[in-house]
């Protein structure tokens, strides 16, 4: 009696497991942040940007933890101002404004959060990444400030110009169907991979282009004729080009110099 009991009761329980319907968790919205489970809330691209539906939206605050600007290795110099912190929640918006430089070469960065006062949710917070990009500026030189704080510098070259770069720039030459091509690039701490050097966005095809952008350079500023130890794709030219323009680079009164490698 008692089996017979048991077996009723595990067909009833089968049964009830079978014909269990599981909820789906409600989705947010679009744009909303969502933590997908690495501790960073993944930011569609123009998510933070304002927006003309912000206006009924209740404005609140976000937590910085860290900033920085990026600097892409390109001519010109392009920057992006990388931002991690928190929002107060999980339904919570982020948005940030960047406004024009004011007459003290500030730009400041606006970053907030909007929420829809009528919403009801949980008190969770939520991490944030963003990268916003500080590009569309006249020429200039300018202090990145984000909510008040600083979080860098960026200078904004003409077309006609190349900005200064903190370690120099690095000058790179080889040989390939009779023409010499050269690169310059911005110095780095780390060694360029011939891709890089090669890249055809940086390749300058003769003497001539060479200074045509060597003439872009800032007074003072520090060229160094690089090479990469055991790499034979990369050489340089015959010695009365080398003296041209180590020549050239002088009257323009760059520090030029060339490392052996």
């Amino acid at each position: 009696m008692t089996r017979f009991f048991v077996l009723i009761l595990t067909a009833a329980l089968l049964t009830a497991c079978g014909s269990t319907q599981f909820e789906t968790p409600p989705s947010l919205p679009p744009d909303q942040p969502v933590d997908n489970g690495s501790g960073v809330t993944p930011l569609p691209a123009t998510s933070y940007l304002p927006q003309e539906t912000d206006a009924a939206l209740t404005r609140d605050s976000v937590t910085i933890e860290s900033m920085e600007i990026l600097t892409l290795e390109s001519f010109p110099l392009q920057y992006t101002l990388a931002l991690k912190g928190t929002l107060p929640t999980i339904c919570h918006q982020l948005r940030v404004n960047i406004n024009e430089p004011n007459s003290k070469n500030e730009i400041k960065v606006e970053v907030y959060s909007l929420t829809d006062p009528n919403e009801v949710c949980a008190l969770v917070v939520a991490p944030f990444e963003a990268n916003i990009g500080l590009n569309s500026f006249p020429t200039g030189t300018y202090n990145v400030l984000a909510n008040g704080e600083p979080a860098g510098q960026i200078s904004i070259a003409s077309a006609d110009e190349i900005p200064h770069a903190m370690k120099g720039y690095e000058l790179y030459s080889w040989h390939s169907d009779g023409v010499w091509y050269f690169s310059l690039l911005p110095g780095t701490n780390r060694m360029k991979t011939i891709d890089e050097i090669t890249d055809p966005a940086a390749r300058l095809e003769g003497v001539a282009a060479l200074m045509a952008e060597l003439k872009k350079l800032a007074t003072g500023e520090f060229v160094t004729w690089s090479m990469i130890q055991g790499d034979p794709s990369l050489s340089l030219p015959p010695e009365e080009i080398v003296n041209d323009i180590r020549a050239y680079s002088e009257q323009l009164g760059l520090q030029f110099n060339i490392a052996t490698p």
